[in-house]
């Protein structure tokens, strides 16, 4: 019996060749090669999403198969994409990013951070929430100046401790304190001034003082 001998696989053999990007659709790259326009598949390294008019790198092979290796040129922005999850690291070191004018983050379902400290540094900083609830266990905070405004203001404190040089409150309508006892320490002058005032007790009313006006 006679062994037929194995014949030899050719190898792809890929070649390089600059190409023209005519069309990019969910199929694959459409480039103008010197030889003629093939469709082409974008490779994974090529992270720079190509766009027609690119000038590219493609890599070609005798079976026809066809990859975009890079891009060359490029006339309008450049954009980073890759397809899937995908996830930036830098191992044994720090990454930064940095730019020259602005940063955007945009995604349509959840933005988390998560880290041993937090640090923003910002001139200016606005934030526009529809609902925000915020837990922790310490907040400070150093402000030259604070102005809020809301339609309604609900504060639920166990202990409540306030201290400043001069406090002022306009109430225009109705002003109501329960509390379960009440006192107030004026080291000068105490003035009440109202239209009508009225002060009930259940059992006593005591006004201690060297001299009491009344009328």
């Amino acid at each position: 019996m006679s062994s037929a001998s194995a014949s030899p696989v050719q190898a792809p053999s890929p070649n390089l060749e600059y190409a023209r990007v005519v069309e990019v659709g969910p199929g694959g790259i459409t480039v103008r090669t010197g030889f003629g326009t093939i469709r082409a598949e974008r490779a994974v390294s090529c992270l720079v999403e190509p766009r027609a008019e690119d000038l590219v790198l493609a890599c070609v092979d005798i079976s026809g198969r066809a990859f975009v290796l890079s891009v060359l040129e490029s006339r309008g922005p450049v954009e980073l994409c890759v397809e899937g999850d995908a996830r930036l690291g830098a191992r044994g070191g720090s990454l930064t990013l940095a730019a020259d004018a602005d940063i955007r983050l945009a995604c349509p379902g959840e933005l988390a951070a998560a880290s041993g400290q937090l640090t923003v540094h910002a001139a200016e900083g606005r934030a526009a929430v529809e609902r925000m609830s915020f837990l922790g266990r310490t907040f400070k905070s150093q402000v030259k100046r604070i102005r809020s405004v809301a339609r309604s203001v609900e504060l639920v404190f166990k202990s409540f401790t306030s201290q400043g040089l001069e406090s002022q409150r306009f109430v225009k309508g109705h002003d109501e304190v329960q509390a379960g006892s009440r006192r107030v320490l004026v080291e000068d002058l105490n003035a009440l001034h109202a239209k009508n005032h009225s002060v009930i007790a259940e059992e006593q009313v005591v006004m201690n003082a060297e001299q009491i006006h009344m009328g």
